[in-house]
């Protein structure tokens, strides 16, 4: 049994959330792959407010620039309502609106930032909030409004339990170089030290390849930014500097090497607004 199609007037008065447009029908559905044109092409019926209004249940906010978009293809929205006009393109599924979006700048960039946790799998998220609450427990546990979190990658975090002992009879000689103080790389404290700091007691283990640890620090700082906290992240190198010389030439190189990664985070009030300003009048 064939459903009857529902006729549509060709002149269409919308109701989006609260906002109202009118445009043709045809303009609705000329992208016939488009949840619009889904909507009134005849096969569903759609809810209408108590004016006699189709009504979508969506924020109609920046629904004017997809109509203007669907009107001749090619008017595009400002950069400063981009990224919100996208979702909208996104959501009525309007695929000539979404690739023209996507190759303007802010939105590319999103999409680089997607694939790049995309690469990283689920964990991002995952390692990205662990740091956050164990910071955020570290205040509360000594009521400070800073608080600073290390973390190593899975990898180097095993090379470290597993490390043999140095070339010959040499002990380790571990030097650091950091990316907040700029100075020459000095001596750290005994391998043993850097040891328990790294191997057995870091504040988080990242299960994320060390090949990749440099993508994940990057992503989360542009994350951490997005999202309004006071922070500042850096790295620390660390490595063993003995080398074997035969003949004053090197011929091995002791393989310690790994990466120490600090975030600190200060956790200031928020500012109030003086709702007593002085009047000079």
């Amino acid at each position: 049994m064939s459903s009857k199609k529902v006729d549509f007037p060709d002149i269409i008065n919308l109701n989006v959330g609260g906002h109202y447009y009118i445009t043709k029908r045809s303009t609705l559905t000329k992208d016939n792959e488009s949840m619009l044109a889904a909507m009134f092409s005849g096969r569903h019926t759609n809810d209408k407010d108590s004016e006699g209004r189709y009504f979508i249940d969506r924020d109609g906010t920046y629904f004017g620039y997809v109509l203007n978009f669907l009107r001749d293809n090619l008017e595009m929205p400002p950069a400063s309502v981009a990224l919100q006009v996208y979702k909208e393109a996104q959501f009525y599924q309007i695929r000539s609106l979404i690739e023209k979006l996507e190759r303007s700048a802010q939105i590319f960039a999103i999409k680089l930032d997607e694939a790049k946790k995309s690469r990283l799998g689920n964990s991002f998220t995952k390692w990205k909030n662990t740091i956050v609450s164990k910071a955020q427990e570290k205040s509360l546990t000594n009521l400070t409004s800073s608080s600073r979190i290390n973390f190593i990658s899975k990898d180097d975090h095993n090379s470290l339990v597993n490390l043999t002992d140095c070339l010959g009879e040499m002990e380790h000689f571990i030097v650091i170089r950091s990316e907040i103080e700029k100075n020459l790389p000095v001596q750290d404290q005994s391998f043993e030290s850097l040891r328990n700091r790294l191997a057995i007691d870091p504040d988080v283990i990242v299960d994320i390849a060390q090949s990749d640890m440099g993508m994940f620090v990057g992503t989360l700082q542009e994350d951490l930014n997005r999202e309004g906290y006071s922070f500042k992240i850096w790295t620390s190198q660390m490595c063993c500097k003995n080398v074997k010389r035969i003949m004053n030439v090197c011929v091995e190189k002791c393989e310690l090497s790994a990466n120490e990664y600090f975030v600190q985070f200060e956790w200031g009030l928020p500012k109030e607004e003086n709702k007593y300003e002085n009047n000079d009048s």
